[in-house]
């Protein structure tokens, strides 16, 4: 599945992108919070000078005052360090809130926001090495939570972050000549800095939480999908699974949908939250498909895309679908190139990343058509009523981010981060260099593969 490599709360904004370009400025140093390495769950101050509509001060500052959330959040490299920057419109400029201590080797991998307005950052350098950091909106306050690595470990990388009800949840990636340590999916309380493994150390490529914030699904290393709940710590397998990111949580939380390897062919499959809950197999409502492979869900329950593949189709096998569970009818929403062995080995025509518009009724998707072409970002009806429009540019070799907000979507180039509306108008560019990771309000972010 959004992403996700993992799932955050959603916090829907509503915004209309103006149709003219923004500009970055460089606030000095005195109106940016400067974060220094400090115990786990302690403060820091944040700037002393508000970003636009935003107050920034130490003190704590009620949310019913505080303003909308940003439509983005970048975070990028600086020579004084890693930089995080809000961005409130498209006509605006992007706006520095906080630093983190380091240098220009110094970057944020991974952000997500949580439902009550707090950020999640994993980024490095710290005086611990990779750091796990929350960044409250309303308070304007930056903290160090904790290390990401175990303790008498070393952290080298942290794939992705989001949250659960009122943690925060991350897959630490460790050096494997520094001591035991296992690379696994581990829960920190922002506000104790108290920490521990899900379902014990795992090695988690993908995982994602409920919609709730009570459960997460995360695959394994041998290749099997589990629920963990979090209330309990009660764990269990549901399946096999074809590919580590085949997975997915109902818009209601009760089922993962997933992809199983069978016993001879892949199946579609739909697990229940509950363990007293049946599988559902919806393989043989997608009549003929050739197989299953980016699997996501619709705006509700009885809804579900995947992409169709076959290696060495010859003509008209290929394309993005919707499937209605309790009609059990299909529809190709968007064709794609024919997956030729050729296409195969050189990606091209292979769906990357694909998301749901906040309100359900559209699909953005990236797509590599031919080799050597750039990449394209499109978007189509989620009902398959019109044809794909291609967002992007001409010739230029985008990386899809998502949706900014319900008729924008954002995604990446070398000029910067692009907002564009569904019907191809409002075109803006927020001129950014050396981003490293982008945070969107929506929270409707791409599947990630």
């Amino acid at each position: 599945m959004g992403p996700v490599a993992r799932r955050i709360t959603t916090v829907v904004v509503v915004m209309v992108v103006a149709g003219c370009s923004a500009t970055t400025t460089t606030p000095s140093s005195s109106s940016v919070a400067t974060v220094s390495p400090s115990p786990a769950g302690s403060t820091l101050s944040a700037a002393a000078n508000p970003a636009p509509s935003e107050s920034l001060s130490t003190a704590a500052s009620p949310a019913s005052t505080a303003a909308p959330f940003p439509l983005l959040v970048i975070a990028r490299r600086t020579s004084r360090g890693p930089v995080v920057s809000f961005v409130y419109d498209a006509a605006q400029a992007a706006t520095d809130v906080a630093t983190l201590p380091g240098d220009a080797n110094g970057s944020i991998a991974s952000m997500a926001w949580s439902g009550a307005g707090r950020l999640a950052l994993a980024g490095q350098p710290t005086a611990t090495g990779l750091g796990v950091y929350a960044f409250d909106r309303a308070a304007g306050r930056l903290a160090l939570v904790s290390a990401a690595a175990d303790p008498g470990c070393t952290a080298v990388g942290v794939r992705s972050i989001g949250w659960t009800r009122a943690t925060i949840v991350f897959d630490v990636t460790h050096d494997p000549t520094r001591g035991q340590c296992v690379d696994g999916l581990v829960r920190v309380d922002p506000a104790t800095g108290v920490r521990a493994h899900v379902d014990a150390p795992i090695d988690a490529v993908h995982w994602a939480v409920s919609p709730d914030g009570g459960a997460i699904a995360h695959d394994s290393l041998v290749m099997t999908l589990s629920i963990s709940d979090l209330a309990t710590g009660a764990s269990r397998v549901v399946g096999g699974i074809q590919h580590k990111t085949d997975s997915a949580w109902s818009p209601d939380g009760t089922r993962v949908l997933y992809v199983d390897p069978g016993t001879g062919s892949a199946q579609l499959v739909t697990a229940p939250r509950d363990p007293s809950g049946t599988p559902v197999d919806l393989t043989s409502a997608a009549v003929g498909v050739a197989g299953f492979d980016h699997v996501g869900w619709g705006a509700d329950a009885n809804t579900v895309f995947f992409r169709s593949w076959k290696r060495g189709c010859q003509s008209g096998c290929d394309g993005f679908y919707r499937l209605d569970i309790s009609a059990g009818t299909l529809t190709k929403i968007a064709p794609l190139p024919d997956l030729h062995q050729e296409a195969w080995n050189n990606n091209f025509g292979y769906v990357f990343d694909w998301a749901l518009s906040p309100d359900g009724t559209q699909v953005a998707y990236d797509l590599t058509p031919a080799p050597g072409r750039p990449t394209e970002i499109l978007v189509v009806d989620a009902i398959g009523r019109s044809a794909p429009i291609t967002l992007s540019a001409p010739g230029e070799d985008a990386r899809f981010l998502g949706w900014a907000s319900p008729g924008v979507v954002a995604y990446q180039t070398d000029a910067g981060i692009v907002l564009v509306k569904a019907d191809g108008s409002g075109r803006s560019v927020i001129p950014v260099a050396d981003v490293t990771a982008v945070a969107l309000a929506s929270g409707s972010i791409a599947h990630r593969w």
